[in-house]
């Protein structure tokens, strides 16, 4: 999980209509390399360390309306990637269903993405 001192989380969009359309994450998808080195940075991670181990990640994902700003942004292991690009699309879906509202799957997923996803 990120530092929460450093990345509390940020949403951009409350719009559940807007975030389950078509192409929604990929048209916002904009981390400039400044923005990136400036997280890297401020979470102790010299550029020599960087590659093949860390992608700046958004603790609250665009597919459900995070932001592009650094307090939504961290160096995520790349060993977790994976696993919570799952969560992401599972909460996703959730919302998208009707089964979840935008502002719960974007508060779980601040708490804590391991468990973001409600229990069947």
């Amino acid at each position: 999980m990120p530092d929460r001192a450093l990345t509390p989380g940020d949403v951009a969009q409350h719009d559940a209509a807007a975030v389950c359309s078509t192409g929604n994450a990929s048209r916002h998808r904009r981390v400039s390399y400044r923005t990136r080195d400036r997280v890297y940075l401020a979470y102790g991670i010299p550029r020599g360390q960087r590659k093949g181990r860390y992608e700046i990640d958004h603790l609250v994902p665009l597919e459900l309306g995070g932001s592009n700003r650094p307090a939504n942004l961290w160096p995520q292991p790349l060993a977790d990637a994976k696993r919570k690009d799952r969560v992401e699309e599972q909460l996703h879906d959730l919302v998208c269903a009707g089964r979840m509202s935008l502002d719960a799957a974007q508060r779980a997923v601040e708490r804590d993405w391991h468990t973001a996803v409600p229990a069947k």
